[in-house]
């Protein structure tokens, strides 16, 4: 397959997931944002499985970089990722994401973007490597960047 067929199969997967969250967005609405963590828990699973990807008993930020390493690298679906953990807050920087057109779409019908894989498989990781939950505190699409913040949700 030419660059030019990857480019149109990459249009048509992403009018497909735009589909699919903006239908679960209509059905559930801010609920949709909950249905997104099996999907990054499955995706963990994968990248655990058929990549290698270490988790259990690691260092959060080296679990996050790799993460970042595996999406860029063996999936190639961003040019550039950053994830740092700053205490219970964790900022994802992504650079030329594929996803990009889907979240701009969402956001110009109204839609808060809610299941950007990275976010999700990051957020899967630290629940698993710190036992604690989370949650996306914003998501901020600027082409051809994504900057998206979630908190780990520790008892007060």
């Amino acid at each position: 397959m030419g660059e030019e067929e990857g480019m149109e199969v990459t249009r048509f997967l992403n009018i497909i997931i735009f589909g699919f969250q903006k239908a679960l967005w209509d059905i559930m609405g801010d609920a949709a944002i909950a249905a997104s963590y099996p999907v990054g828990k499955g995706m963990l699973e994968i990248m655990k499985k058929e990549l290698g990807l270490k988790v259990a008993g690691e260092d959060p930020q080296d679990v996050l970089n790799g993460i970042a390493r595996r999406l860029v690298e063996d999936f190639k679906i961003a040019s550039d990722v950053q994830i740092k953990k700053d205490g219970d807050r964790i900022v994802v920087d992504v650079k030329d994401c594929v996803c990009l057109p889907v979240e701009a779409r969402l956001v110009k019908v109204g839609i808060k973007p809610f299941a950007c894989p990275f976010t999700n498989i990051a957020m899967a990781a630290m629940e698993e490597v710190l036992g604690i939950p989370t949650a996306i505190n914003s998501l901020e699409v600027s082409s051809p960047d994504c900057k998206i913040v979630f908190e780990m949700l520790r008892e007060k």
